[in-house]
Parts: structure tokens; sequence; C-alpha cells
């Protein structure tokens, strides 16, 4: 047999002080005593085991997952998903695309309210060996995040959970007792996002984004009685629902699990509840373009610019004319040798052993946008 803790101990003499105190007719209290004594041995040995930080023992730190990641596509998941994870916990992943490639990131099932931070390098050993970094943030569920697209070649996922909270999403009636992510990743050529409905919406909360083996087909498996693209329909709610909540022919729809509803209206009715009748006019028609060419104009830019995917706009060019300098000018296309030199900050880093791995990273700091072909990149010395 084990011997008992200093934890074990004290609590069971603390039982047994009060127990001789409250109850102290003859022959019964030694009867008594065995029976709390058991029990307290029981209920210390459960307390030590599901928090031991109660009884005074530092918990242990989980470290045994992550890991560097080079295939062209694959699985990030959380130990024991989508059953609780080891508490408290540490994990990184590396994700190191090639130098023409960049990585996107798919949260096919993802309930993390906080605790996964992504950070892109251009290069990247560890915290004192790295460039181009640029930190992406936290990554949350509430935040309705589907995918996120890098603009380097180097992805590195933080995730850390050191104590139990208000960590996780949960959305009546079906997810209330999942932890963690399950989430994919690819390396691309060039930026793009997936349309998929079972990554855009998450499956309305009412069933899995599963991929195929080869990752190019994401689809909803729906859960219980929900059905439709997203799971977005159930018999109380949806084109074959007997009652309708909606006016003038619209819709049904979950949005966000089973109890939040939305109505999805006909052309020419809005409203929450399709209740109103749009009134269209030259102006709403020519918003869109409107808007367009004054942000063109206070860019400056000299022919046309889109929007970007995230936030703001970039000036564009036609067909055989590429960006000037200052980002707003269109110039005739042409072949620029660039000659550049900087100065490494770890004086421990070994640019002979690590060179092509340098190289590799300044080719990231070109824009795409910027730079349509990057050709004869070379580390000509080191001094």
């Amino acid at each position: 047999m084990a011997p008992e803790s200093s934890s074990v101990k004290s609590c069971s003499l603390t039982l047994w002080k009060t127990t001789t105190r409250n109850y102290s007719r003859p022959g019964h209290s030694e009867f008594r005593y065995a029976i709390c004594y058991c029990l307290t041995l029981f209920v210390c040995s459960v307390l030590s085991r599901t928090f031991p930080a109660v009884l005074g023992q530092e918990p242990t730190l989980f470290t045994d997952c992550g890991g560097t990641l080079r295939d062209p596509r694959g699985v990030i998941w959380t130990p024991n998903f989508p059953n609780p994870y080891p508490i408290p916990i540490s994990c990184r992943w590396k994700i190191e695309a090639p130098g023409n490639q960049m990585i996107a990131i798919y949260l096919t099932q993802f309930y993390m309210r906080e605790g996964l931070r992504a950070t892109e390098y251009a290069y990247f050993e560890d915290e004192s060996q790295y460039m181009g970094k640029t930190d992406l943030g936290f990554i949350s569920a509430d935040s309705k995040f589907s995918q996120l697209v890098t603009n380097k070649t180097i992805l590195v996922l933080d995730f850390t959970v050191l104590e139990q909270g208000n960590v996780h999403l949960r959305v009546i009636d079906l997810f209330l007792d999942v932890y963690g992510f399950n989430i994919t990743y690819e390396m691309i050529s060039k930026i793009k996002y997936r349309t998929d409905p079972c990554i855009k919406n998450h499956c309305s909360y009412n069933g899995k984004c599963i991929a195929s083996a080869d990752f190019s087909v994401y689809q909803c498996h729906c859960l219980q009685k929900y059905y439709g693209e997203e799971c977005q329909y159930s018999p109380e709610c949806g084109p074959e629902a007997k009652s309708n909540m909606c006016f003038n022919g619209g819709t049904c729809r979950h949005n966000i699990g089973s109890r939040i509803r939305e109505c999805i209206c006909p052309p020419g009715y809005e409203g929450s509840k399709c209740e109103k009748r749009r009134t269209e006019d030259s102006s709403d028609r020519n918003e869109y373009f409107l808007e367009e060419s004054k942000n063109c104009l206070i860019l400056g830019c000299s022919h046309t610019c889109k929007k970007l995917s995230l936030a703001g706009y970039l000036c564009t060019c036609p067909t055989g004319y590429q960006l000037g300098n200052d980002l707003k000018t269109c110039e005739k296309s042409g072949r620029t040798r660039y000659l550049l030199s900087f100065k490494l900050i770890n004086r421990n880093f070994d640019p002979h052993r690590r060179q092509k791995n340098l190289e590799s990273a300044i080719a990231s700091l070109f824009r795409p946008s910027l730079l349509r072909k990057v050709e004869n990149l070379t580390v000509l010395s080191f001094n």
C-alpha cells in the first residue's frame, strides 16, 4: 500500500477532531472514526487527482503536443479532441511552406474563445532567431472567424491554457461539451479564400465540417434533425416547416445553433421577418461603384484600385503595367535588379550554415502584389 500523503493526513486529522467533539458516547467514537477516516481518505484522494492546486500540489504543464509541419496539407488538433485536454497545456505548431507558397488555415471545428495565437514569419528558428515577424493576434470563435491566409512562408500557432475558465464556445443545444479544436491547413501558391459553406458558416453549429481525404472538398455532416448545405434547416425552421415566422415568402433558417433563427428574404423585401418592401433607386444601384471611385481618388491611384479581402484598398494597374515605388502610379512592366544589405542582430546566428533558409526568408519579404516574379535571388557575401 502506498504511503499516505501529508495532505491526506492533515485532512483526516481535522475531521477526527470534529467527530470527537460532536460525538462522545462510549463505544461509538471508534466506529465513527473508522468510517470518517475511510471517507476522508477517499475524498482527499479524489481532490488530489482532480484539483492538485487545492491540496498544495503544483500541476504539471502538458507539452506533449505540437511540432513542425511541412506536408502540403494536414490536420491540427488538441489532445483528446473533442474531449477535454490536459490543463495546464502549452503547444506550438510551426508550419513551413516552400518559398513560393503561403499557408491557409481553415477553422473547420474550432470551439476556442481564447488560447490560440497566430504569428507569421519570413524565417523562424525560435524567439531569438527570426525575421519578418507579424503578430496576427488571437483566434477566437466569438469573432465568427473562419479562415486565415498568410502572406509569409512560416506560420506559428501557439496554444496555451493555464487554468479552467470560460474559454470554450458553448452553443445550445448540440455543442455544450466540446473542447479545443480540429482544424486543417494547406499550402497555396496565391492568396485565395475558400467559399465552402462548411468553412464559411461553421455548419450553423448544427453539424460538423469534414474535409475529404484529399482536402479538396469540405462538407457539413449535419447532426440529428438538421439538413441543408450549411445544416441551416430543421423541421421547425426551413422550407418544409409547417409554420413560418417569415412573411412575404421569406424562408426561416438557423444561424448559430438551434435557438437563433433568421429570415432569408426574397427579392424586393427586407427586415428581420421580411415584413418591409424594399425601395430601390439609382443611388442604391450605383452605391458600390461610387464607393470604389471615391476610394481610388483618395488613394491617388493613376488608374484603378480594388478592395482588399480584410480592409482598405490597393491601387491596381492594367495588363502590361505595374505599380511604381509610390504604390499609386502605373508604369510599364519590366525587370529590375535589386541589391540590398542588412545587419543581423543575433551574433550567434551562423549565416553560412543557414544560407538557403536566409534566401527563402528574404524572397518572402517581396510582396506578391508588387513583384510578379523573383529570380536569381542569392546571398552574395557575409561581412
